[in-house]
């Protein structure tokens, strides 16, 4: 019975019989992509969260390789200068007040943080307050802004990365460097790699 329909289907009407081919492999790439992406104990019992998590790594790296390798600024002889201390505050020009240890001695400064925009000034404040006073390392890029172009880092991860993921922030699309595209691609190449 269905062998003649497929058939007549295939034959007569390939249009339609490509279209529901299609729909068919749609709804199961769908359907794997939505188990394979879930956060569920599934996942755990078939040993598969690792996977998944170098997955969205490698999918991650290939993003951030591509954006920095479509820039045209070419920032990797910038040699930034590391300082450690914590963040303070926000303000509203979306500038960050930090304090770090210089000359041991404890010193307030300003800094806009390197190729972002700001799109949630509130959330950014909520995670500037939420890691206030957390030991950070802050590297200062040299370029012509009224404050040090900068890079947090927490924990050995981009902070600037987190404020990606959780909101507060937006890759600049024309950045004047590409530091935050190289750092992000090195990031999430040693997270698909180990």
């Amino acid at each position: 019975m269905i062998d003649p329909l497929y058939h007549h289907v295939r034959n007569n009407h390939p249009v339609a019989f490509f279209l529901s081919a299609a729909a068919v492999v749609i709804a199961l790439l769908t359907g794997l992509v939505g188990i394979v992406t879930a956060n569920t104990e599934f996942l755990d019992t078939l040993g598969l969260r690792n996977a998944v998590a170098r997955f969205h790594a490698g999918r991650q790296a290939v993003f951030w390789t591509y954006r920095a390798w479509r820039s045209d600024n070419d920032s990797l002889d910038l040699d930034p200068t590391h300082v450690y201390g914590f963040v303070e505050s926000v303000n509203r020009d979306a500038t960050v007040n930090i304090t770090v240890v210089k000359d041991k001695q404890y010193q307030t400064q300003r800094i806009v943080l390197a190729d972002l925009v700001i799109t949630n000034p509130t959330k950014l404040a909520t995670l500037i307050e939420a890691h206030k006073h957390d030991n950070m390392e802050f590297a200062f890029y040299p370029t012509n802004t009224e404050y040090p172009y900068t890079v947090i880092w927490r924990n050995n991860e981009p902070f600037n990365l987190t404020l990606i993921t959780e909101g507060a922030a937006i890759p600049d699309r024309t950045p004047p460097t590409n530091i935050v595209d190289r750092l992000f691609a090195i990031y999430y190449w040693k997270q698909f790699t180990h």
